[in-house]
């Protein structure tokens, strides 16, 4: 009879109790998941905070001045700032100046015929209104200045200083108290478009920045 040896392991397996043991050895064999994240830690929720948090900077600092064109569209204020440095020249008799080389005449001489008043002969569209623009500088002349509404526009009509379609662009302001009378004024064709052929006398204003740059003058009288 053939004796097994003592130092021979057993193979016979031994069940090792429940609630005993390593657990650590049976939870590897397990796939660990965990919750998904909660919505404020997703990261569609970290793009919507930088985009708030831009948001408020661009809120909190952009109070700056704002750009020329703003302020090329800004109205001027019900009292804007008077051009005392050009006041109308009252006291010095009307010129005549019909002509397109007087017209260019008076643009050549800049400010030192800003308040000079002329006799002329303009064919206007109807009376509209205009906004006065203002700019850093931008000063407007006392005649503008006291027909300003509140809504910063002066009633204007666009003019040709003459009968001939190429005739240099005027820019008339007219003052409350004759726009009937400008209203009563024979219309004629000139070119394609009908105007009102007015005998006028006007206060020359030049090229004037409040007025968007065009040359205008404001209306005295009509003859």
């Amino acid at each position: 009879m053939t004796e097994t040896p003592q130092n021979e392991e057993s193979t016979v397996p031994v069940e090792i109790p429940r609630g005993t043991g390593d657990r650590r050895q049976r939870d590897r064999r397990r796939t660990d998941r965990r919750a998904p994240p909660p919505p404020w830690r997703r990261p569609w929720a970290f793009v919507a905070y930088g985009v708030a948090a831009a948001l408020v900077v661009v809120l909190l600092f952009d109070h700056g001045e704002p750009s020329t064109a703003d302020r090329a569209l800004t109205p001027v204020p019900v009292t804007p700032e008077v051009d005392t440095l050009h006041p109308p020249a009252a006291s010095a008799p009307p010129v005549d100046a019909y002509t397109n080389g007087e017209f260019d005449r008076l643009l050549a001489e800049g400010s030192a015929a800003v308040g000079q008043r002329v006799r002329t002969l303009l064919y206007c569209e109807e009376i509209t209104s205009f906004s006065v623009m203002r700019d850093v500088g931008t000063q407007v002349a006392p005649s503008v200045a006291a027909l300003v509404g509140a809504d910063g526009r002066v009633p204007t009509a666009e003019c040709k200083w003459g009968a001939d379609p190429n005739a240099p662009s005027f820019l008339l302001v007219v003052p409350p108290g004759l726009a009937e009378r400008f209203a009563a004024q024979p219309m004629v064709q000139l070119g394609f478009v009908h105007r009102r052929k007015v005998g006028a006398e006007v206060e020359w204003l030049g090229r004037s920045e409040a007025l968007a740059l065009n040359t205008a003058g404001v209306l005295r009288a009509i003859r």
